[in-house]
């Protein structure tokens, strides 16, 4: 495991926090270890979850979407929130894996 430091701005006050963001790899990781770690920090890193052959098939199912999409203004939160999670289920290669 591999932890990374990340800053966050909190959209209410302005203030900014950092947070360990940690790195799990999908062979090794331990499930409960994962749990505590994205309640502890909102997130994780999980490396090599899918092979790349299947990253590339989900990317070109999804690229006319996300092209589609509205640019970010690099705010806290994007105008058209939860984009590419609505749309990651729908990319056939996502749903089988």
């Amino acid at each position: 495991m591999v932890s990374a430091a990340c800053s966050v701005e909190s959209p209410s006050n302005g203030t900014k926090t950092t947070q360990e963001v940690e790195r799990f790899h999908s062979a090794t990781a331990d499930l409960n270890t994962m749990v505590a770690s994205m309640k502890r920090n909102g997130g994780i890193v999980l490396q090599n979850f899918l092979p790349i052959s299947t990253i590339d098939a989900i990317e070109a199912e999804l690229r006319p979407y996300l092209d589609g999409d509205t640019p970010w203004d690099g705010k806290a939160f994007h105008p058209k929130p939860g984009v590419s999670l609505v749309l990651s289920p729908k990319a056939k290669p996502f749903a089988r894996n």
